[in-house]
């Protein structure tokens, strides 16, 4: 048992240092302006940790979430840093770090089964480290994780999965007859906190459910009662976090109305996420920081939808003959139901960070899937198997690790967010380049934020379409600034004809006035 300890210890520390590695450049990267800009930089609450923060954080949802755990964070890094974004993505990176070796305990506590006391050291050591890896530097983490304001991401991974492995814990001393219950008030004081630090977690629960049945086999007709009775003190807290959660969001109008979505359009973009999420587990490439969700819904959303349903159904059906495949489905499908296309709350149609949590049953059930390829090949085939497989899954890891590194660049700041949002999804150009010149603008890369918003203007003209009355008006305001008065005029005259707004006639009327035709200003004053 020492030696299972001294290996579980440190497959979990080297999955942890493994993920700091990998995640070290964003040490150098800069806020995004998404988000950043309101949880952090703009934040004036987050700068003082005195009584009206703590009021502020508890009793209010700023930003449509009930989330002052990841306050708390966000002020205790400003104590210590300031503004300088380095401490901000240390923060991230080192709760990343520990939530990948949480995912490695809490393997250790699953497929202890697995495990008789005769297994290899090495075997051991290596399946808990491929299933903390396969998790923690999976290309899908990184929005997670080198984006600032997705704190709330991996400060709620931390708290759920020590929720989770303190249940774990409680399990394992209920079936030996020993002392249990202060592991279980740990797990039910850690799920309390994860729902503080982002209400996702709602849903653990029926996750705990799942696990009773599957691996944990305690789950029976004659068990049935006393376990959902035992899970009645999460489900209260959990039915409290999604009331408050649905308050603040109808309040701030932040889900969209069945009126201009309807369900079936819903269950549509759901279940082509779904497969979308499954998909990039399995490649990740094409992975954006936004996916735009498409007006009209393509049709080929309603055949991943069909096809996610047509999966989920088999796993159902079959789920006596394989338990283990529909009970990782169900861990993977259950954390994204407040986050799918049902609830709707945005432009966006999937999000790699929605499968923070989804990923960790898959990633521990892929790892324990090749441990058994390994256990149960012919003995005429396992020489070839040993040198293949782990040759296999190594550059596997690689891949992971390499597509990681690059695609953390993605987030070094605003113009490389939107940079990568336009190269890969150029149906949302008018957006990602309004968006990326406003930055250029406010960086003062004029002639670059100039050049992103031309490309939006000439192509709504060249449509027919008349209407980016706002963007011409900003180009306007840029080449003033710029001293291109002729430009400026020429952009603020044809923006009135679009729309003639009140901010318009005023920047016209002072440009006039710095050209020397004043009685023009009083005019347009007037």
């Amino acid at each position: 048992m020492k030696t299972n300890n001294r290996v579980l210890i440190s497959a979990a520390v080297s999955a942890g240092l493994v993920c700091l590695l990998v995640y070290l450049r964003t040490l150098g990267f800069d806020f995004v302006r998404m988000d950043d800009t309101d949880y952090v930089i703009e934040n004036q609450y987050i700068r003082n940790l005195d009584r009206d923060f703590f009021q502020w954080a508890f009793t209010t949802a700023p930003f449509d979430l009930w989330m002052p755990l990841a306050w708390l964070s966000f002020a205790v890094d400003y104590h210590f840093w300031m503004l300088n974004p380095s401490g901000f993505h240390l923060t991230n990176i080192v709760l990343h770090a520990a939530n990948a070796g949480l995912v490695v305990l809490i393997a250790a506590r699953v497929l202890k089964v697995a495990w008789p006391e005769e297994a290899g050291e090495c075997r051991y050591f290596a399946t808990l480290l491929l299933a903390g890896l396969l998790w923690g530097i999976h290309p899908l983490r990184v929005e997670s994780v080198a984006w600032v304001a997705e704190r709330k991401d991996v400060l709620n991974g931390v708290f759920t999965l020590g929720s989770v492995l303190a249940y774990l814990c409680y399990t394992e001393k209920n079936t030996e007859k020993a002392r249990a219950w202060p592991s279980y008030l740990l797990s039910l004081l850690l799920f309390v906190c994860s729902l503080m630090a982002k209400p996702v977690s709602v849903v653990i629960p029926f996750m705990l459910l799942v696990m009773d049945w599957f691996p944990l086999q305690r789950l029976n007709r004659n068990t049935v009662r006393q376990l959902v009775v035992e899970k009645l003190p999460f489900l209260v807290f959990s039915v409290a976090a999604a009331l408050l959660t649905f308050k603040f969001g109808a309040e701030n109008r932040l889900l969209v109305s069945a009126e201009n979505l309807p369900f079936l359009y819903r269950i549509v973009i759901a279940g082509n996420a779904l497969l979308e999420y499954y998909r990039l587990m399995l490649v990740p490439v094409g992975i954006l920081p936004l996916f735009v969700l498409p007006n009209p819904i393509p049709y080929s959303y309603a055949f991943k939808a069909f096809a996610a349903f047509a999966v989920t159904v088999a796993f159902l059906v079959y789920w006596r003959k394989q338990r283990a495949v529909a009970a990782t489905w169900l861990l993977f499908v259950l954390p994204m139901i407040l986050v799918s296309g049902l609830l709707q709350n945005g432009m966006q149609a999937l999000a790699a960070r929605y499968t923070y949590l989804s990923a960790v049953p898959v990633s521990i059930a892929a790892a324990a899937l090749a441990a058994c390829i390994l256990k149960s090949v012919p003995v005429r085939h396992l020489h070839l198997l040993r040198r293949l497989l782990p040759v296999t899954l190594f550059c596997l890891l690689l891949f992971y690790g390499g597509m990681t590194w690059r695609l953390t660049g993605v987030w070094k700041d605003t113009a490389s967010y939107w940079s990568r949002v336009i190269d890969l999804a150029p149906e949302s150009y008018p957006l990602a380049r309004l968006a990326r010149g406003r930055f250029y603008y406010d960086t003062g890369r004029l002639e670059e934020a100039i050049r992103d918003l031309t490309v939006i203007i000439e192509a709504e003209k060249g449509e027919g379409i008349p209407k980016a009355d706002n963007v011409i008006a900003l180009r306007g305001e840029i080449h003033a600034k710029m001293g291109r008065n002729q430009e400026a005029l020429a952009d603020y005259d044809y923006a009135i004809s679009v729309y003639p707004d009140p901010a318009y006639l005023t920047a016209r009327a002072r440009l006039l006035e710095k050209l020397g035709r004043a009685p023009e200003a009083k005019d347009e004053s007037r």
